[in-house]
């Protein structure tokens, strides 16, 4: 899997047309952190892989990023809203997973 590009679950299946839309989740990681292979390994165990897709983002390819996230990764985001850092908070996850197939529209700002 390439940095920036969405990875399906561990099945790798697609979702099908009665499935619920996978929720674009993105985890700002860095190379070498453990915290960071943790996070996503739990992610895969315990998420269901149909509900989400995962984009892994290296901070350190970015300063933007790596300024803004640089002691605090991992971070787990939906769109814009952050749902854990550190650890995975799968209250949350589910939760956001939950209600965003619910919502009208998919998108940020949209």
């Amino acid at each position: 899997m390439q940095d920036g590009e969405p990875a399906s679950g561990p099945d790798g299946s697609p979702a099908s047309a009665a499935a619920p839309l996978r929720a674009p989740l993105t985890l700002y990681w860095r190379d070498g952190c453990h915290l960071c292979e943790d996070l996503e390994q739990t992610l895969v165990e315990l998420v269901d892989a149909k509900l989400y897709t995962l984009t892994r983002v290296d901070i350190d390819q970015d300063q933007a990023l790596r300024q803004r996230y640089n002691a605090d990764v991992p971070v787990l985001c939906l769109h814009d809203e952050e749902l854990c850092r550190h650890f995975l908070d799968l209250a949350a996850v589910e939760a956001a997973l939950a209600s965003y197939n619910t919502q009208d529209t998919h998108h940020p700002g949209g």
